[in-house]
């Protein structure tokens, strides 16, 4: 859609970011972060010199999982949005992106547990993997499979 390259990535504690990833540039982790390293280790820089600042951060910790731009005809306001899964913090997030900023997010549900993965179908619906909230993560733990649209 954009013709770029967005990448998620695990905070330490939280911290989760957004990046826009270019050619030579340096995103920061392990040196750099706006998360909370473990018990007991000195806080990190949330910025140093010659790395790049997120596009975005979220704390407390998203765990971000899979992620989408939506391009369908179903919701033609969206198209271009990007949507990005919660697993720690159980949502759907949607994200308006313009001149590559963050302009607008918001949180397009969230009481379906962890949201692990979202892709777009070929009718334009939303198909989204969850496992249950409350359940006992492991290869085992029960999901869905659930469409959203019309």
């Amino acid at each position: 859609v954009t013709g770029q390259l967005w990448s998620t990535e695990h905070g330490p504690g939280a911290g989760d970011e957004l990046n826009l990833i270019q050619k030579g540039h340096n995103y920061g982790w392990p040196r750099a972060s706006h998360g909370a390293p473990g018990r007991g280790a000195p806080p990190l820089p949330t910025s140093l010199p010659g790395m790049d600042s997120p596009v975005v951060f979220w704390t407390p910790t998203l765990a971000p999982g899979g992620m989408a731009f939506y391009s369908g005809k179903q919701y033609p306001r969206w198209v271009n949005n990007l949507f990005i899964t919660g697993l720690g913090g159980q949502v759907l997030r949607r994200l308006v992106i313009e001149k590559n900023q963050v302009t607008h997010q918001e949180v397009v549900f969230d009481n379906l547990g962890r949201i692990r993965d979202i892709v777009i179908g070929p009718d334009g619906n939303f198909y989204v993997a969850t496992a249950l909230p409350g359940a006992r993560l492991a290869d085992t733990t029960v999901g869905f499979v659930l469409r959203l649209g019309q």
